[in-house]
């Protein structure tokens, strides 16, 4: 049974698309706490879709308590879940350890957000000699230079925490858009990622479509 310790008001939908990273980062958070948190999908190029109202950015995903008030992006999103389940199995309590954490998870976080930036250019660029491939060659910068830090800073494979949930949800994202071959060049991570998913259910529980 769910602690609460500090009152919280109980998660009741989470809104995100089935193929974010970020939103399976939250319903990832959720079902390790054991948390029944349905998913109501979300299309953000609906102009009609409530998310344009839910969140002033648009940006998914968004979680909608029982009182019909909101908590918008990821991070704070398992923070908040980490807090209502109120026993510290995401989060480390207030230390040095906790603030660690924290900061490897914006690196892993950065690889889907690299990811998705690389998806944005070839979306809203519809002719391909318009791409930018400085640009292009930036966010491939980024996703190898942080991968090379996990590989030299690699999570504990049989602890699910906020690092190794935005850590599988990001590399599983790259899987995904094939936007890096990543397996060949990081086997290390590959078999991290293989771990992971074996001891934690809640990474099946929440593929997308695609890998049912």
């Amino acid at each position: 049974m769910t602690a609460n310790p500090h009152n919280l008001i109980a998660p009741k939908i989470i809104r995100t698309g089935a193929l974010s990273p970020f939103g399976r980062m939250a319903r990832m958070a959720g079902h390790a706490l054991g948390l029944d948190i349905p998913m109501d999908p979300v299309d953000t190029n609906n102009p009609d879709d409530h998310i344009h109202q839910q969140n002033p950015l648009s940006k998914i995903p968004c979680m909608v308590l029982a009182d019909d008030s909101l908590i918008h992006d990821s991070t704070i999103i398992i923070h908040y879940l980490d807090a209502f389940d109120g026993q510290h199995r995401l989060l480390p309590d207030i230390s040095q350890e906790r603030f660690v954490m924290l900061t490897d998870t914006t690196i892993a976080k950065g690889i889907a957000e690299a990811g998705l930036l690389i998806v944005y250019e070839a979306r809203y660029r519809d002719n391909p000699e318009h791409h930018s491939q400085k640009f292009l060659s930036m966010q491939q910068a980024k996703l190898q230079k942080a991968m090379d830090y996990f590989v030299e800073n690699m999570p504990d494979p049989q602890q699910t925490n906020i690092l190794s949930i935005n850590l599988s949800a990001s590399l599983s994202y790259l899987d995904f858009r094939k936007q890096a071959n990543w397996r060949v060049s990081h086997p290390t991570l590959a078999d991290w990622l293989e771990k992971f998913a074996q001891s934690e259910p809640a990474y099946e529980a929440t593929k997308r479509p695609d890998d049912a």
